[in-house]
């Protein structure tokens, strides 16, 4: 452990830190994707949406991260927080895939709730991770970066989501903005099963 405390900062730093940030980014992202999708919903494709309704897609993502940070941030104190890093990002991949396969509203609601419990999970190991790895002179300083990543998120959905409407607007774009939830998740996936756990 004393030796990861003092060596220098490599390669692999960086890629722990890019990938824990990428939670980060991935969480704000989603979240302010479910606030666009409840006008894009109600207005274009779904006119029967009712209050609950809205009210549910606006707030199940947020109500996912509030149980999966408690509930994973448990379980990771107990058995070590790698493979629960893993499993967060597993979860955002599968509740985004659904989405975007389905193109259900009923389905939404529920993958909205996985994605988010999935974020909670992410959002509530990732800084221990990169702190656990990281040189001690640098730990604030990547600590402080991944988290910096969830304003990147949020600017980069709603510039994302402006770019898709302004080349194309259909009823159907709500899912292809899940079709980068995705991609992002799958990204996540490959890059966390070559991290290592921290002695």
């Amino acid at each position: 452990m004393v030796y990861l405390d003092t060596m220098p900062l490599r390669f692999g730093h960086f890629r722990v830190l890019i990938t824990t940030a990428m939670g980060q980014f991935l969480g704000a992202a989603v979240a302010t994707l479910s606030g666009v999708l409840i006008p894009l919903l109600a207005i274009v494709q779904h006119h029967e949406l009712d209050s609950v309704t809205q009210g549910l897609i606006a707030s199940m993502e947020l109500i996912g991260i509030m149980v999966g940070s408690f509930v994973i941030g448990k379980l990771a104190d107990k058995d070590g927080y790698l493979p629960f890093l893993r499993l967060s990002s597993i979860l955002v991949f599968i509740g985004a895939l659904v989405v975007y396969v389905s193109g259900s509203i009923d389905l939404l609601i529920p993958s909205l709730f996985v994605m988010g419990f999935g974020i909670g999970g992410d959002f509530a190991l990732d800084s221990d991770y990169v702190d656990e790895v990281m040189p001690k002179r640098w730990q604030e300083t990547m600590v402080g970066i991944t988290k910096s990543f969830s304003a990147l998120g949020n600017l980069s959905a709603a510039g994302g989501f402006l770019f898709l409407c302004s080349i194309e607007w259909t009823a159907e774009i709500w899912r292809q903005i899940f079709l980068f939830v995705v991609f992002l998740s799958f990204l996540m996936i490959i890059s966390r099963s070559f991290f290592f756990k921290s002695p």
